[in-house]
């Protein structure tokens, strides 16, 4: 697949991205088996003109955000073709020939889980995260159906990248507060890893 992504399709599981961006929309997956606006489920997956993806909050088709989900999309899939204000074109993605599948994400943990398994339908081979769920906010967190939707990945050969939070120097802060994380919701107890957003190391693990 090369260094740069060819032929790998990237789900992205955000608030939206900017399909028609300059830097992004040569690299927007596009589903084969539907026929845009014509209002029908032409590939039998439940889900009617899903071009590009599904917007889980909304029940719609509409993947299109300006904000966090176009970031993240610029930091994996983003070619440079547009130069900034000083006349440099930069690649700003880490694989700027791969197809990026979008989804938005809802406000529940269920939510969540659906775009996982929109990835895994529509054939993507990595899912992509910068969202997770906390204690801290919202209900607590479902381990054992996040573990279960960690295996459906492993089982279908789809690798999971999750972001490690936002919570700076604070080493009290614990990994888990970042669930979506295959390595973050283990099968049965165990000790809590924990690493700063500002510390040098970080976790690099499987399920």
């Amino acid at each position: 697949m090369g260094t740069a992504g060819q032929g790998v399709t990237i789900c992205l599981i955000d608030d939206g991205t900017a399909h028609d961006h300059p830097n992004l929309k040569n690299h927007i997956w596009q589903n084969p088996g539907e026929i845009p606006g014509n209002g029908i489920d032409d590939d039998g997956n439940g889900f009617a003109d899903d071009v590009r993806g599904w917007n889980f909050l909304t029940n719609t088709n509409d993947t299109y955000g300006l904000e966090h989900g176009t970031r993240t999309a610029g930091l994996i899939v983003g070619d440079g073709s547009v130069p900034d204000f000083a006349g440099n074109q930069w690649v700003t993605g880490v694989a700027p020939e791969a197809k990026l599948m979008i989804t938005v994400i809802g406000t529940t943990q269920s939510s969540f889980w659906a775009c996982e398994q929109y990835g895994i339908a529509m054939g993507a081979d990595l899912i992509s995260s910068s969202h997770s769920f906390k204690w801290v906010v919202g209900d607590f967190p479902d381990y054992h159906l996040f573990r279960a939707m960690s295996d459906a990945e492993l089982a279908a050969g789809v690798l999971h990248v999750n972001s490690s939070g936002n919570q700076g120097n604070d080493p009290n802060y614990p990994v888990p507060f970042n669930i979506p994380a295959p390595a973050n919701s283990p099968p049965r107890s165990a000790t809590i890893s924990r690493f700063p957003r500002g510390s040098r190391a970080r976790s690099r693990s499987a399920p």
